[in-house]
């Protein structure tokens, strides 16, 4: 859910030893309008920001169509990371890095336990955690200031 999807994003960047900036979070409906206005609104209030993530793909590509709308360069002024891994061959370049999460395994697990309750067997557990997977793309470049090392360039690969 949302929440569990915001704690996630705090978590990380708490881990990778980033300040969590409540100004640059702002809510969304799930949907690409959604991304969209939420990407428009901090680029409105002229927050300085070189990576955006979005708690699904549908706001990602809101995200994406407001930055290329604002003239930004993608992935070399903004990255853009989603969640959920949803495909958009031909419409959106370039394509957009995305946590994917296992569906067809939580289906099938949901499925599972929903005959055991039917069958009056009760769950093993009530709740159920999976490992998702980051999907590199085209979206996404280093931090810039970690595009050198000791003075020497480091080279960027791209998906």
């Amino acid at each position: 859910n949302a929440q569990f999807r915001l704690n996630g994003y705090k978590q990380a960047l708490a881990a990778s030893g980033l300040p969590i900036k409540a100004e640059l979070i702002k809510s969304g409906d799930y949907k690409v309008d959604g991304g969209y206005s939420a990407t428009k609104a901090l680029l409105g209030e002229k927050r300085e920001f070189t990576a955006l993530f979005a708690s699904n793909d549908l706001m990602a590509f809101g995200a994406y169509k407001a930055a290329k709308e604002s003239g930004l360069r993608l992935p070399e002024q903004l990255s853009i990371v989603g969640f959920d891994s949803i495909e958009m061959p031909g419409v959106i370049e370039p394509k957009i890095t995305s946590m994917e999460i296992p569906a067809y395994k939580m289906a099938v697990q949901a499925t599972n336990m929903l005959l055991d309750l039917i069958d009056g067997v009760a769950p093993k557990e009530s709740k159920v955690y999976y490992r998702l997977k980051l999907v590199e793309k085209g979206s996404t470049a280093p931090e810039p200031s970690l595009l050198t090392l000791r003075g020497k360039e480091v080279p960027q690969q791209r998906n």
